[in-house]
This record gives structure tokens, C-alpha cells and sequence, in this order.
């Protein structure tokens, strides 16, 4: 059962604070978001997160384009300025203009005076303040209204009266007559009146939508106290098993304590991500509903008219907002003490299970699927655009394709040999890796090349972050084939409008062979490394959150789908240095390979592991990750080419299930995309491209279930 938003504790229920300092606006601006800040707090924010021209909404993150004049470019939200300016009058006072000191009736915004009925008539009358904001300060119950009037640009001395329902715009009554003489008009009044009930019902809708974020909210701070618990209860469980035992095994405890204390800070930074996530969603969430209802309950009909367009998109961005409604994948945790047995004291110190739930709401439905040519050519690329279309690289060509989803070619463009991936980025430039010639070309939508970036090693894999940077793999050989161990492969990062250039992997420990790059929606890296036949999952300041190396039997794999749950069970046991290492139990209960640290990336000796390139130690094919995507709800996907499946792994890199195998009709998988309408597109051998359906939204806005 979800909790109320009673429940929610983030410090919002004063809407008149910054959303930045947290304190009383000073100078409130408002962003074309309809988010408000500081007018100093959003100066320096923009000029410490701005990216080129633009800079992410501190709340809502949206793309917000810099005024030329700064911060002062933004307009000052007069809404704020007007609650504010009749708060602070705690008596109704006599007017400051007339000399007969008649009780004042409205307050100019912009004058800071109080005005009488007649004072205030003919103060909007007076060229030089017959735009300002008259806030009323006689509403029984406290509410503020505002008056103002708006005059004509073409007409300077005419009022807008009028609403062009053909052109979507005011006009005065000259422009009736004028211009719009045929086109069907009404009056303003009469438009505000239609809009101001359309947008009460989307205010309806977004309270509704701002319940639900509360509630997800609240879920998560919820499921943060039970991890603890949870991690309390087993980690109490370890150290009473521990007590029984002799003090040689006080090592295998620290050991199992430390995978505890490591699986639940993953959970933990998730969690932390997730929540900062809802808390700016809710803020930005009750600051438009707020801004919104303050126009429609006190703007001037001319207000209320003009904001139609901007208000109806920013409601529906409420009602259908980019913050997703999911439950989390929830971590269990749990010890499972043994039975004492003088002869095997591992069995004698009990074992840990590790369980993620996998989600319920992700499901695969084919819609389609073609071939692209004959041949039998992998589709080594899908680049989805963002009105449904998809670029593709075939084979080892100079030619990129852009498709529909049924296959036909829009259009292609020749622009190098041995091309081998495709991004873009939010303004429909074209980054394309070339191979032969170590570089990326930069291509419009003329497909024309404008820039060209030259590497000294082979670009491979591209990503386009959230901040409009590039992610590139960059190993040193042009395939695989042609590794050698002194080959030190790196993930670059570069910011197109500095060339600021960040190397991960630069020690060499982190990567063997990266082929392919993603990032996942709490900014970290994901990569497929070929040779290595991992996944792995990093934040930005290169500190490893997982490695994920493939399921090691079908055997395992069945039972963790019927189970629909991840499991992965922990013992301590002895190589033959007489070491103790952390090993995964297989379904036949002999130990497999030592694995590393699930969150250090090295091996339990402490020692990087990276360079080493694991050999098959099962009946399943090696794991070989090619193409990686991730969806919005933090989920890694990969394209696992050896055994014609695509792995579902969560936001910290633990398996969930295998989404697609051969069954599905999965041949040789080596591209995989997410597209902006939620479609999932997969390339694979013999020039194959299916596309699914692959979340239904209307899942994710589910109530949260309360934790068993």
C-alpha cells in the first residue's frame, strides 16, 4: 500500500523559496519551464552547468536556452512578486495617490503603492504604467488576484480585446477589423473563461501526478529504511553465526560483511540517485502547478490567453512527466545459516543470497521484423531518430541508411570506409565513427561533413550523454583479432564545445577491448568489452559500480526465469595458495571461477583483474556483449552475440533475466536501441533488424507495492 503524501518529509510546503537556495526569492526569475529561482542562484548555477548556449533546468533538467542578457533575460515572476508585496500588508490601508486617503483596494507590483478603486482605473489608463500589475488586497479569503492590460504592438494605443481562434493569437479591435477582418475571432474574456476551465482540468490531472510522485517518493525512503534493516538483521545474523565458530573464520565473516556492505551501498546510491530524482520532480511538479494556478485564479485575461499554449504543454508535461513511475528492484539480502558439520566448515558458516525481483512491467512484443540486403551482414549500428526512424550501418561499408520501421530506406549517404557506429545528438547532428581513417565525422542534416575528430587509436562504440558530451571507445587495434596485452584501450569523454577530454581506463585494469558505450539515466557508463566478455558499469568519476560477466549455465538460467528472481549464491572457499576467495556456487554445487569484488572491480586478492581475459569454464557459450543500450528506467540491456539472446541486467549491473534468446527469433545480436516512443530495435546476423514494443508505460504508473 503506498503511503500518503502526509508522509513526504522534503522541505516543499513553502512554495515561496528558491528551488535552488531553499530560502525566500530574492529577485524570483522564471524559467520558460515555468520553474522559478534567484535571480543570483540561477546566474551562477547557469554559469557553472551551461553547455554552450544552454544549461540544464536545476529541477526538471529541461534544455533551457541562456537570454543574452544572462539571468536578467529571464522574466521575473510576477505572481511571486505579487503574494509577496499584499503579504506584507497586515492592515488594509488607505490609498498613497488621492488626497481623500480612500481604503486602498489593489497594490501595484511594479509601484509598490496602494491604490483606491479610482486611483487604480486610472493608473492602468497612464502610458507609462498602463502595463503594470494591480494584485487586489480585499479576497475574503486571501487570495490575490491580478489586473493588467495589454496593448496592441501595431496599435500602441489599443487594448487587446479580442482572441483570432484561426491564428491562435490576441488582437485589438483594429487588428479585427484589419488583418483577421475574415478570420473567426471571439471575445478575450470569453477566450480566457474556455481556457481557464481547460486548464483547471489539468490542474486536476497534475495534482493528481504530483500525489503519485509523492507516493513513489515516499516508497523509496520506505524501501531505503528496509534496506538498512535488512542489512542490520544480516549483518547480525554473520556475526552470532560467527561467535560459533573458531576465530580462524572471523575472516570468511569479514568477507561475507563486506559483500553485504557493498550490495547495499549499490542499493543505496541508487536509491539516493532515485530520490533526488523525485525530489526535484516534485518541486518543479508543485512550483508549475503553483505558477499555473496562480494564473488562472489571478492573471488578467490577457495573461491567462497568451500563456494558453505554453500552460497546456507544461500541464501535460506534469500529467505525463519524464520521471518515470516505477518500484524498484528490490535487493534482498538474507542469511541462510547451515547445519554444523565438523567436516566442512564451509558449509558450517552458512551462505548468502542475493535476490533482485525482476520487473514485472518490462515485456517484449514483436511488431516487426525485415531484412536489410541479402547478404549475410551483421547491422553493426541502429541510431534512432526522434520521429520513429532509424540510421544503420550493414557489414564493413561506407554507407549509412536511414529506415522507417518497416524496413524501407529513407535515405543513405556514403561518408567512409569501414564505418562501424552512428549517435545523435539532440539537435540532429550525426557523429560517425570511420575505422580505417581513426576519426569521427560530424555530419548535418544536409549530410554534410563539418567537422571531423581525428584519434590516434580506433574509434568504435559512441554515446551521446545527457550533458551533450561524447563518449567514445577507443581501443588501440582496429578489431579484436589484433589485441595484444600491451594495448592499453580507453573510453573517451569529450565535450564538443571545449574539446575537455576525460580517459577512463587509462591505468589499463579497466578494459581489455571496449566495443560499445551507453549511458544509463543516473549518468553512469556502461561498456561491452569484447575480450574481456563482460559489462562494465562505472560512474562518472570512474569509480566501478559493477562487472557483469555473463550467466555461466542454462541450467541457472532457466531457474532464475521461472523464478523470476536473480540470485546469486556467495561461500567462502580456499585456492590452492591456501587464500581465501569469494566463489559462485554452480547448479551442480561445485564451485565455479573466483569472482571479483561486485563493486571494486578486483579480484579478492585486491589485485586488478581487467587485463585478464576469462576462458569458458561451462556448457554455454562464452558471454560476448556487443551492442548496450539502457532504458529510462535505469535497466542495461546487451546484445550477447554468442548466444543469440539479449541479457537484462538492473541499473547496478545485476541480472534480471534474459529478455530475448533464440526462441524469439534472436540470430547473432550485435546492435540494440531504445527509441523516443519506447520501441526496442535489435540488429543482428544475415542483415536482420526486429523491432519491439518493449514497455508499457501505463505499468509503471501502477501504485508501488509496500514490501513484503
Amino acid at each position: 500500500m503506498a503511503t500518503s503524501p502526509q508522509d513526504f518529509k522534503y522541505p516543499i510546503d513553502h512554495l515561496e523559496r528558491c528551488g535552488l537556495c531553499l530560502k525566500t526569492f530574492r529577485e524570483p526569475r522564471m524559467l520558460p519551464c515555468f520553474d522559478s529561482f534567484c535571480k543570483d542562484c540561477i546566474a551562477v548555477y547557469m554559469d557553472a552547468k551551461r553547455t554552450g548556449h544552454t544549461f540544464p533546468c536545476p529541477l526538471c533538467t529541461e534544455s533551457i536556452d541562456i537570454p543574452e542578457k544572462g539571468a536578467n533575460g529571464f522574466d521575473t515572476n510576477i505572481h511571486v512578486a505579487a503574494t509577496r508585496a499584499v503579504s506584507a500588508v497586515f492592515q488594509r490601508p488607505d490609498c498613497d495617490i488621492c488626497e481623500t486617503k480612500d481604503p486602498a483596494v489593489n497594490r501595484c507590483v511594479e509601484c509598490a503603492q496602494n491604490m483606491c478603486q479610482g486611483c487604480s482605473k486610472n493608473h492602468l489608463k497612464i502610458k507609462s504604467t498602463r502595463s503594470h500589475h494591480l494584485a487586489n488586497m480585499t479576497d475574503p479569503e486571501g487570495r490575490v488576484y491580478l489586473t493588467s492590460k495589454a496593448f496592441c504592438t501595431k496599435h500602441q494605443s489599443e487594448e487587446i480585446t479580442f482572441f483570432c481562434i484561426q491564428c491562435q493569437q490576441s488582437i485589438c479591435l483594429k487588428c479585427r477589423l484589419t488583418v483577421h477582418e475574415n478570420h473567426l475571432t471571439e471575445d478575450l474574456a470569453d477566450s480566457a473563461t474556455k481556457t481557464r476551465q481547460v486548464l483547471t482540468n489539468a490542474l486536476k490531472e497534475a495534482e493528481h501526478t504530483a500525489t503519485a510522485l509523492h507516493n513513489q517518493y515516499n516508497d523509496y525512503k520506505n524501501y531505503s529504511k528496509n534496506i538498512a534493516i535488512m542489512k542490520g538483521q544480516v549483518l547480525a545474523n554473520l556475526v552470532t553465526q560467527t561467535q560459533r565458530l573458531h576465530k580462524h573464520i572471523d575472516e570468511m565473516s569479514i568477507r561475507l560483511s563486506y559483500f553485504v556492505e557493498e550490495e547495499t551501498y549499490s542499493e543505496q546510491h541508487y536509491i539516493e540517485s532515485r530520490t533526488r530524482e523525485l525530489e526535484n520532480a516534485i518541486t518543479s511538479c508543485k512550483a508549475r502547478i503553483r505558477a499555473a494556478n496562480q494564473i488562472v485564479e489571478c492573471g488578467s485575461d490577457v495573461e491567462i490567453v497568451q500563456a494558453t499554449g505554453k500552460l497546456n504543454a507544461r500541464m501535460q508535461r506534469i500529467i505525463n512527466p519524464s520521471v518515470t513511475f516505477i518500484k524498484p528492484n528490490r535487493l534482498e539480502i538474507d542469511y541462510i545459516p547451515s547445519v554444523v558439520v565438523d567436516e566442512d566448515l564451509e558449509g558450517l558458516f552458512g551462505m548468502l543470497n542475493s535476490r533482485v525481483q525482476s520487473p514485472d512491467y518490462i515485456r517484449t512484443e514483436e511488431v516487426i521484423s525485415f531484412r536489410l540486403s541479402d547478404g549475410d551482414d551483421v547491422v553493426n549500428c541502429i541510431c534512432p531518430t526522434s520521429n520513429g526512424e532509424a540510421w544503420v550501418t550493414i557489414g564493413w561499408t561506407s554507407e549509412i541508411r536511414l529506415i522507417n520501421k518497416t524496413g524501407v530506406t529513407i535515405k543513405s549517404c556514403f561518408i567512409s570506409s569501414d564505418i562501424d557506429f552512428i549517435a545523435r545528438d539532440k539537435n540532429e547532428l550525426l557523429y560517425v565513427s570511420c575505422r580505417a581513417e581513426k576519426c569521427i565525422r560530424k555530419i548535418n542534416q544536409e549530410m554534410e561533413i563539418v567537422e571531423s575528430i581525428v584519434f590516434d587509436g580506433f574509434p568504435r562504440g559512441l554515446a551521446i550523454t545527457t550533458t551533450g558530451s561524447l563518449l567514445v571507445c577507443l581501443p588501440k587495434s582496429k578489431t579484436y583479432f589484433e589485441y595484444s596485452p600491451a594495448h592499453v584501450n580507453i573510453v573517451r569523454q569529450i565535450n564538443p564545445d571545449t574539446s575537455d577530454a576525460i580517459n577512463y581506463g587509462e591505468s589499463g585494469d579497466l578494459f581489455v577491448y571496449p566495443i560499445r558505450v551507453a549511458m544509463n539515466h543516473y549518468g553512469d557508463i556502461c561498456v561491452s568489452d569484447n575480450l574481456r566478455h563482460s559489462v562494465t558499469i562505472f560512474e562518472k568519476s570512474g569509480k566501478i559500480n559493477s562487472i557483469y560477466y555473463g550467466q555461466k549455465s542454462t541450467d541457472d538460467l532457466g531457474r532464475v526465469s521461472a523464478q523470476n528472481t536473480s540470485r546469486s549464491q556467495l561461500r567462502v572457499s580456499r585456492n590452492n595458495g591456501n587464500e581465501e576467495v569469494i566463489s559462485t556456487r554452480g547448479s551442480d554445487g561445485d564451485f565455479e571461477e573466483p569472482i571479483i569484488s561486485a563493486r571494486s572491480g578486483r579480484s579478492s586478492k585486491g589485485t586488478p583483474i581487467a587485463r585478464a581475459i576469462p576462458e569458458p569454464e561451462s556448457e554455454m557459450s562464452p558471454f560476448d556483449p556487443r551492442g548496450i543500450a539502457c532504458d529510462r528506467f535505469g535497466h542495461v540491456l546487451v546484445a550477447d552475440y554468442n548466444s543469440n539472446s539479449v541479457h537484462l541486467l538492473d541499473h547496478s549491473g545485476r541480472f534480471l533475466r534474459l529478455l530475448l534468446t533464440d526462441a524469439d527469433g534472436m540470430f547473432g545480436p550485435t546492435s540494440i536501441a531504445i527509441d523516443e516512443d519506447g520501441f526496442l530495435w535489435i540488429g543482428g546476423g544475415n542483415a536482420t533488424v526486429r523491432v519491439y514494443r518493449y514497455i508499457k508505460a501505463d505499468e509503471t504508473k501502477k501504485e508501488p507495492m509496500q514490501r513484503k
